[in-house]
């Protein structure tokens, strides 16, 4: 009685760096970029960013992706400086090459951004707020006379 080998019996040639990045190239996670809306908005940090995004870009009244990337840092750099200087007026230690890059950083922003406020064109909005007030000054006058 005598018994084949089905297979051989050498070991299997190891696996080369190309096969293993092959093999696994379906089995890993896509890298998500991470962004604000997946992060935590409860800190002071984070409140204190979209207080002054919301302000910033309410100045500018920007609808351009472009600039509310450059609020988004402009922004990011105010809430670092202003943790610096607070560790500063605390009495503490800042790195000095870091406050005056963050202050560089916002000064070359800004100049991109512009800092004076911009005029929107608003005139449907205008026009609602003279109906609701035409309509409020009617009610007045009826509550007035009855």
């Amino acid at each position: 009685m005598s018994i084949e080998a089905t297979s051989s019996c050498e070991p299997d040639a190891p696996e080369t760096a190309r096969e293993r990045h092959r093999r696994n190239r379906h089995n890993r996670p896509k890298y998500q970029i991470p962004s604000r809306v997946h992060l935590d908005g409860r800190t002071a940090a984070a409140k204190e960013f979209d207080r002054l995004y919301n302000a910033v870009a309410t100045d500018l009244g920007n609808d351009l992706t472009a600039e509310k990337a450059l609020v988004e840092g402009f922004v990011g750099a105010t809430v670092v400086l202003q943790s610096l200087n607070t560790q500063l007026a605390l009495g503490q230690e800042i790195d000095l090459a870091e406050h005056s890059a963050v202050c560089s950083s916002m000064v070359r922003i800004a100049a991109k951004i512009g800092l004076s406020r911009r005029s929107r064109i608003v005139s449907g909005l205008i026009e609602g707020e003279v109906e609701s007030a035409r309509s409020h000054s009617q009610l007045r006058n009826e509550e007035i006379e009855a």
